[in-house]
């Protein structure tokens, strides 16, 4: 249950600021002079916590019966999937009901429960599952915006923006893992979309992440051979390209994407131009297993490039993913137009209220236009 997994967390803090305080002391006596009397002034502070965290792992047992509560919580009682309930549950309330305010702050709640878990459970797809349900609730996807009406405070986005430790766990790892599995970021990315509190001269802060994306992940093909191993010395799996990747590809039996002289139309040499990893970019290998999965430094315009997967996905769109040779998925469209209509509706919204000052048609305009 949620109240196991709190006290289990509790006392894996204890315990790890216990050690914490036995090095500080033992370097404490290391430095001091042999002949002087050590300083003891951290014994005292420990004492009370000690006992407590003595009496609990002071058995025979070959596993901290801290870390057996905090995994027979997650895995065994499955505590993530009813804080995704819960998160669910408070998360119903009107915009304009009182109760939404409650409903919010049990939200953060949940979002800090989750962070104290990082060190345990890290990136993990129940944690990201709960996650994503304390950031929404139970709105739907075009009342995304009614979050809007709360207060910075009582805000679970913004709430989750400020804190490193869960934007840099769930959103900068889903981010380093894209396109490779590109649901979970793409449902964090629209979940922040409609963050009002976060924004710069009228952009939301969803936009920023999604113009500075610097990698590019994705599982090598069987036949894909356009790389090679650099710095074998350090042992870390550098790799850089030994050819251009261009990441749209025409569909087969397009005869329309061609000139009449059999070379590319306007439109393929745009892609060639706008979605190519060029020759000699970094990577590593992230993923031994078939298939090898390589991450690589690239950096590249994110709203741009899922404008084109969403164009994949239509039965009018001329492109393929030349990764996997295929379309957009329907999950993957469905998030992408979700996104777009929240950053166009908050941008909108940011503008509304600085009371005209900002330039929202500038922003939307861009938000199509990139996209």
């Amino acid at each position: 249950s949620p109240a196991v997994l709190a006290w289990s967390l509790i006392l894996f803090k204890m315990d790890a600021w216990i050690k914490e305080r036995r090095e500080l002391q033992a370097r404490a006596i290391e430095d001091s002079d042999v002949n002087s009397r050590p300083n003891s002034t951290a014994g005292p502070e420990v004492g009370v916590f000690f006992e407590a965290i003595e009496n609990i792992t002071s058995g025979q047992q070959k596993e901290s019966p801290i870390e057996h509560l905090l995994h027979c919580s997650i895995e065994g009682a499955g505590v993530f999937n009813v804080l995704s309930e819960l998160a669910t549950v408070f998360g119903s309330s009107p915009a304009s009901d009182l109760r939404s305010v409650l409903d919010a702050r049990i939200r953060i709640i949940i979002l800090d429960v989750i962070g104290a878990s990082i060190p345990v459970i890290d990136y993990h797809p129940v944690a990201v599952a709960a996650t994503l349900a304390a950031l929404n609730g139970n709105a739907m996807i075009w009342d995304a915006n009614a979050s809007s009406t709360q207060s910075f405070r009582e805000d679970p986005v913004a709430y989750f923006l400020q804190n490193d430790d869960l934007t840099n766990t769930f959103l900068v790892n889903a981010a380093n893992r894209f396109p490779h599995e590109s649901l979970p970021f793409l449902k964090l990315i629209t979940a922040i979309s409609s963050c009002e509190h976060w924004q710069q001269e009228g952009t939301p802060i969803a936009m920023r992440w999604l113009e500075s994306l610097s990698t590019f992940t994705f599982a090598l093909p069987s036949n894909f051979k356009e790389y090679q191993t650099i710095q074998e010395e350090e042992n870390l799996n550098n790799i850089e390209l030994t050819d251009d990747i261009v990441l749209f590809r025409p569909r087969a039996n397009l005869s329309i994407m061609y000139g009449r002289n059999g070379g590319f139309s306007t439109s393929a040499q745009q892609i060639s131009d706008d979605f190519t990893i060029p020759t000699g970019t970094p990577g590593r290998i992230v993923s031994e297993n078939d298939p090898r999965v390589a991450v690589w430094f690239f950096a590249f315009d994110g709203l741009k490039y899922l404008g084109k997967l969403l164009e994949t996905g239509t039965t009018s769109g001329e492109f393929v993913n030349s990764i996997t040779g295929e379309r957009a998925s329907q999950d993957e469209m469905v998030e992408i137009v979700s996104l777009l209509a929240n950053l166009i509706q908050a941008s909108v919204s940011i503008n509304e209220k600085s009371g005209g000052v900002g330039d929202s048609q500038g922003v939307a305009h861009r938000i199509l236009e990139q996209a």
